[in-house]
């Protein structure tokens, strides 16, 4: 059986070079391992940088663009590609059939694979081994779609503002005081160890924004929709997240999570929960979004999941994307709102060190970039303390400062203040 269709794969280039708008779909729908021809993942590939720089993708901007690149690829080959394309009416079609191809191919490699060890492997762990494989080459589906908070919180519960000049304002008062409001175009980078409450932030942004007429798009790679939208009842709610999870909840709880649904059915949030995206699909989403909704506020959590150009490292690679972000922000007119890690440094001055901006995990370009950075700091050495500090430690438009807040860990909160020696 032939698993390959050279004419489709050239085929959905040259469409890309007679209407630029087709790299989105194809984004959206296939990445460069869907392609088997080495020559034709060369071409996507540079035509996929060529998007990222916000560049014409025509013959000549290409040819240059794979020279640049290092790919040995004949100008012929080019041309010949950009007049591959039969009829644009049958893109889509196209697109689907290097799609289906290419899950057909890693069928065929892992059923080879399961013969080869069927022999001395556990069953049980040959099926899971093999699921797990084929849904992580799944990845690009509907599943992955940007998806309305109140779709989601329907599907799992059942049927059950006014802005603030020109700034945004956060739901913090002392930080607004502090800062007076992110401004379009800004990049905020929100920092922390593991655990100490960098996704609660986020939802708590989220929650606020929606209650202020703001609208938001998060994209969660680390946690799936359905767990990020039971966060968000939670801390809507003020509910114990482990009991809402089991569904154990009092009658005035349930009364609050009823009202906490009716508020997030009239609002519209939006969550995506692509995993290990990268920079140009995260880019082609946004895009995508904004031309059907009004977006005004992008946050990712967090950076150091999103993939990276294999040829690069990651502290490299984890800089493009820093940069890119700042030209999302400024292109789509949005507040860009990124969480990252720290890096380990930290814990090898003590206990009672303070985080640093040197600090920041993989990429010092992360500093240059953002217009604030934000540190979240607790006490590592007691996750049961409730206390925390907001450190603002770059703010371009001002000076930095720290905001003292509560952390409710059970509801994944944040609340406006603790008092400094209590």
């Amino acid at each position: 059986m032939d698993l390959f269709d050279y004419n489709a794969e050239q085929a959905v280039l040259g469409a890309v070079l007679i209407n630029n708008d087709n790299i989105e779909t194809l984004l959206d729908k296939i990445n460069i391992e869907c392609f088997l021809e080495d020559k034709n993942k060369a071409i996507y590939n540079s035509m996929v940088q060529l998007y990222i720089e916000d560049k014409v993708i025509d013959i000549v901007t290409l040819t240059s663009k794979v020279s640049a690149l290092g790919h040995d690829i004949k100008s012929d080959y080019i041309n010949d590609v950009s007049e591959a394309i039969i009829n644009l009416k049958n893109f889509d079609s196209y697109v689907n059939i290097i799609y289906d191809l290419h899950l057909k191919r890693e069928l065929d490699t892992q059923c080879r694979s399961i013969l080869d060890t069927i022999g001395s492997g556990n069953v049980l762990d040959l099926v899971y081994n093999f699921q797990e494989h084929m849904l992580k080459k799944m990845d690009i589906d509907r599943h992955n779609e940007i998806t309305n908070v109140k779709d989601i919180i329907h599907d799992y519960v059942g049927e059950l503002g006014s802005l603030e000049g020109n700034a945004i304002q956060t739901g913090f008062k002392d930080l607004n005081k502090l800062i007076g409001g992110f401004n379009k175009g800004d990049v905020v980078i929100i920092a922390g160890r593991p655990a100490m409450g960098k996704s609660a932030v986020a939802l708590d942004m989220v929650l606020d924004l929606a209650k202020r007429g703001y609208h938001s798009l998060l994209f969660s790679l680390e946690q799936p929709k359905r767990e990020m939208v039971l966060r968000m009842l939670s801390s809507e709610s003020l509910i114990d997240y482990a009991r809402l999870k089991r569904n154990t909840l009092f009658n005035y709880e349930q009364e609050r999570l009823n009202k906490a649904v009716k508020w997030f059915s009239s609002k519209d949030i939006y969550i995506d929960d692509t995993s290990a995206i990268s920079i140009a699909k995260l880019k082609a989403k946004v895009r995508k979004k904004i031309l059907k909704h009004s977006i005004d506020v992008i946050i990712i959590d967090y950076i150091q999941l999103m993939s990276v150009d294999k040829r690069k490292g990651r502290f490299e690679g984890i800089g493009d994307i820093a940069r890119e972000l700042k030209h999302i922000a400024k292109e789509f007119n949005v507040v860009v709102v990124a969480l990252s890690q720290l890096n380990r440094e930290i814990e090898k001055r003590g206990k009672d060190a303070k985080p640093l901006l040197s600090d920041l995990k993989e990429s010092g370009d992360i500093e240059q970039v953002a217009d604030y950075i934000f540190f979240i700091d607790r006490d590592f050495y007691d996750p049961d303390s409730d206390r925390c500090d907001l450190i603002l430690a770059k703010h371009r438009h001002g000076s930095p400062g720290t905001v003292k807040l509560i952390f409710k860990k059970n509801c994944f909160r944040f609340f406006n203040t603790w008092k400094g020696n209590r």
